[in-house]
C-alpha cells in the first residue's frame, strides 16, 4: 500500500469514527432534551441541538446598523422596565 492511499483510508476511517461519535452524542442530547421537556422547557429538538454544539446553526440573514442598534436599544428598554 502506498504511502497516498494509506493517508486516504485513514482520513476515510476517522471521518467514520467522527460521524458514528457525532450520532451517539446526539442520541444522548434526545434523551436530554426529553428530559428538559418534562420539566416544562419548550425548545425544538434542532435548536437544542445548536445550543449543545451538535448540528451547525442555519445562516442569519445580516442585520443593517440601523436594525443592530434598534435591537439594542429595544433590549435596554425592556431592561430598564424589568428594574
Amino acid at each position: 500500500m502506498t504511502l497516498k492511499r494509506y493517508v486516504q483510508l485513514s482520513k476515510a476511517i476517522v471521518e467514520e469514527w467522527k460521524q458514528e461519535e457525532k450520532e451517539k452524542w446526539i442520541h444522548s442530547a434526545f434523551i436530554g432534551w426529553q428530559m428538559i421537556g418534562a420539566f416544562g422547557a419548550e425548545i425544538p429538538f434542532g435548536k437544542y441541538l445548536q445550543k449543545l454544539g451538535l448540528e451547525d446553526a442555519p445562516e442569519q440573514p445580516k442585520m443593517s446598523a440601523a436594525e443592530i442598534i434598534a435591537g439594542a436599544e429595544e433590549t435596554l428598554r425592556k431592561m430598564r422596565e424589568k428594574v
